[in-house]
């Protein structure tokens, strides 16, 4: 057994599992002869273990499957270590720990943020992804266009609206939009972006959420008729992140109900198209998220993947999705519904925008 911890300066490891003894039980082998059963025999023999309670029972105790029972009561002292991730620690430096009082509140760096400006400058040529895309307006796409002033962010979140509002076949990609969260958000980044003043380079860009994760004033189904949300309410810390760099959440997006499946088939909320195919799944279960992006609605959505949940969607639907390493992104203050695999992370139309939308999120 083992528990995680920090570090030690034998391992320079943060949340390497360090060694806790177990309870010395002791263990005594026993050799048991049991008859071998083939054929007929074993079919009877397994039809009466069905039938039979009392003789399946006595089977799963003989062969001493209910042995570990006996020390339920050491277990208790162990939490269960899931998460497999260790972090290399560097040695501190005196130049390190001076470096570290220039982080802002938010856990970015004016340094990396003004590189990512600098990056999209660079890419900021209206149109560079469209060359072979049609679909796509990428983060660089809407930044020109703020900066120069031919749109702002309440038409765009207008516009968005009205599509969810006049196409069934978008419209079923998203569970749920609350018009007056996202136009006052819109309103509040328009606002900044005729100040001179954006957060970020996110500011006014619109994005989605799966309906796995939890979003203030928005209510959580996982994709099913029951409902999910917390009773305390809040918004994961990730979209948070993404909140306070001005992006404009357009709402939640639908999933495979429960998220048990890979291809979006839902009965209970709908099943979004692949927009490259209507008569194709887009994947699951994040089928919303990666048609959003697909299609052109949103250029960055939020998705989660145990089993692979981002990645099988983005594959379907030609775009780009991220299972990132376990623990750099937060879904607190609510919990990890996957704790032992799963992950949130981002899906956009190109690596550019999935790198701009997994640093400010991690």
């Amino acid at each position: 057994m083992s528990e995680k911890g920090t570090h030690s300066p034998k391992h320079a490891f943060y949340g390497y599992p360090i060694p806790k003894e177990g309870p010395d039980t002791g263990f005594t082998r026993k050799y048991l002869e049991n008859p071998v059963l083939r054929g007929t025999q074993l079919g009877i023999a397994a039809w009466a273990v069905s039938k039979f309670q009392t003789l399946a029972r006595y089977l799963w105790n003989n062969a001493g499957f209910n042995e570990l029972r006996q020390y339920e009561q050491f277990l208790h002292d162990f939490e269960p270590r899931y998460d497999p991730t260790v972090i290399p620690i560097k040695p501190a430096t005196a130049a390190a720990v001076k470096d570290s009082s220039s982080i802002e509140p938010s856990g970015h760096s004016p340094a990396l943020l003004t590189q990512l400006e600098s990056h999209l400058n660079e890419l900021a040529i209206v149109g560079k992804y469209r060359e072979y895309n049609p679909r796509h307006y990428t983060v660089a796409d809407y930044n020109t266009a703020y900066k120069s002033g031919i749109l702002e962010p309440l038409a765009v979140a207008k516009a968005i609206l009205k599509i969810l509002q006049t196409s069934p076949a978008h419209k079923v990609a998203f569970v749920r939009s609350h018009e007056t969260i996202v136009l006052a958000a819109a309103k509040a980044s328009t606002a900044r972006w005729k100040a001179g003043q954006p957060i970020s380079v996110l500011d006014g860009v619109p994005v989605g959420v799966k309906d796995e994760v939890d979003l203030d004033q928005y209510q959580m189904h996982l994709g099913s008729k029951r409902e999910f949300t917390r009773s305390k309410g809040g918004t994961a810390w990730c979209v948070r992140k993404w909140e306070e760099a001005g992006a404009v959440v357009v709402g939640k997006l639908n999933m495979h109900e429960l998220g048990l499946d890979t291809t979006n088939l839902n009965t209970v909320t709908g099943t979004p198209v692949n927009p490259h195919n209507l008569n194709y799944y887009p994947g699951g279960s994040s089928g919303g998220s990666a048609h959003a992006v697909s299609s052109g609605i949103l250029p960055i959505t939020l998705g989660a993947d145990g089993g692979g949940s981002i990645r099988i969607p983005a594959s379907f639907c030609g775009v780009y999705g991220l299972k990132p390493t376990h623990g750099r992104v937060s879904a607190g203050p609510g919990p990890n519904l996957a704790f032992s695999c799963g992950v949130l992370g981002p899906l956009a139309s190109n690596m550019d925008d999935i790198e701009i939308a997994y640093r400010i999120m991690a």
